[in-house]
């Protein structure tokens, strides 16, 4: 896990258990995390370290950027949790590749 369910529930405002599940809310975060990995053509591992809260010290700044990736996807899917209707995409997914495209690996010539 790099991004811990404290630190999604408080980008998502959410104060009490009621309004979401730990276990939905897991599965939101470990969504974003494979789609991050996905879109990085590598394994978070190789940009992030598992810890919990986030490494605010972090020299390279690629744990902040892909970390702040991960929790717009999550908030996006918080959002939207039922059938997109064509041309009516979420927000966060241009600024979700926006982000995460710097650290991309394979992208050929």
């Amino acid at each position: 896990m790099y991004v811990s369910l404290a630190l999604a529930r408080e980008h998502i405002n959410v104060i009490s258990d009621a309004e979401v599940s730990d276990a939905l809310l897991q599965m939101y975060v470990d969504s974003a995390e494979q789609q991050a990995a996905a879109y990085l053509n590598r394994p978070l591992n190789e940009v992030l370290d598992p810890i919990a809260p986030p490494d605010v010290t972090d020299p390279a700044g690629y744990a902040a950027a892909v970390r702040h990736a991960i929790l717009l996807k999550v908030a996006d899917a918080m959002d939207v949790r039922g059938t997109q209707i064509v041309g009516t995409s979420g927000m966060a997914l241009p600024t979700f590749e926006n982000i995460l495209y710097p650290y991309r690996v394979g992208l050929g010539v």
